[in-house]
């Protein structure tokens, strides 16, 4: 398994198909005011790791933000982005 040096994560991560794999290092809102009002940024620790979330807690998570319980997911992956889910 090789690890991206840029990142330190893992290029060949297996990740189910009914999930979904959220790595902040490829989000056009990193750093920024959005990103400190993201879900993910909400879930995860500070170490900046990938998070891979199932289909069945996304739809949970939305629910969740659509009552304004938790922040939404606001990743946005750059124009041109091939990397990630």
């Amino acid at each position: 398994m090789s690890t991206n040096e840029s990142t330190g994560h893992s290029d060949e991560t297996l990740i189910p198909e009914s999930s979904l794999q959220i790595d902040c290092d490829y989000c056009e809102h990193l750093d920024s005011e959005t990103c400190g009002d993201c879900l993910v940024t909400y879930l995860c620790r500070p170490d900046r790791n990938s998070v891979v979330i199932e289909l069945s807690e996304i739809r949970a998570l939305r629910t969740l933000s659509q009552g304004g319980l938790v922040p939404e997911l606001k990743l946005r992956k750059p124009a041109g982005s091939t990397s990630g889910r």
